[in-house]
């Protein structure tokens, strides 16, 4: 055999071995190729279900602050009926304006106590600005800190309650002057707006933000 035909031979030796060995080859190929597929697409699919978890995860936190919202701002709305109805009260019979002759000194000194005992009790609901200016109204409506076991005093006369009650017909006793502080504060009008203000504020806002919550 000569040299070109022992060339030829392994030229087609190789051939066979070549399109023997090409399907192997493809399979292989084929089969990392499948692999790499199959772990990219089980990489995908963990990925879109950790965001569908993680976005389960935050609905559902905003359903609870969204019900939380709710519940406070119903809380808000039920003490401020009785609260703000008591402090208009107390505001009316320091100004001597609206129906101030329908309560008595005693009854203004009352409503002070109930009004803290109610607002204190839920002073987690109120914001800083609410708390801030309601004290700043007690303070203006009346003279507190008088003593040991003393009572506060009103920020005010007797001299408009007297002329009401002697016009309505109604005794007025001398006992109730010790509920006086003997002059009025000009500034309680613009005191007790600042505070009603402040309350109607501070809903809004909480409304607001349930409202978005929901949205």
């Amino acid at each position: 055999m000569t040299e070109v035909e022992e060339k030829e031979l392994r030229i087609k030796k190789y051939a066979v071995l070549a399109s023997l060995l090409t399907p192997i080859v493809i399979a292989l190929v084929g089969f990392f190729v499948q692999g790499a597929l199959n772990e990219q697409k089980q990489e995908l699919a963990e990925a879109l279900k950790s965001q569908e978890q993680a976005w389960q995860a935050r609905q559902s936190q905003l359903e609870r602050l969204w019900k939380t919202s709710e519940r406070v701002t119903s809380t808000k709305e039920r003490i401020y009926q009785t609260l703000g109805a008591d402090l208009n009260r107390i505001y009316v019979y320091g100004d001597d304006v609206g129906d101030f002759r329908r309560f008595t000194p005693q009854q203004i000194i009352d409503l002070k106590r109930t009004s803290d005992r109610t607002f204190y009790m839920y002073q987690s609901l109120w914001s800083t600005d609410v708390k801030k200016a309601y004290e700043d109204f007690m303070r203006a409506a009346f003279k507190t800190y008088q003593g040991l076991g003393e009572h506060p005093r009103i920020w005010g006369t007797s001299n408009e309650k007297i002329a009401a009650y002697r016009h309505d017909g109604l005794e007025w006793y001398s006992d109730w002057e010790k509920y006086f502080s003997g002059q009025k504060n000009p500034d309680l009008r613009a005191v007790y707006l600042r505070m009603v203000t402040a309350f109607m504020t501070d809903h809004v806002s909480n409304f607001a933000i349930q409202k978005l919550d929901k949205d």
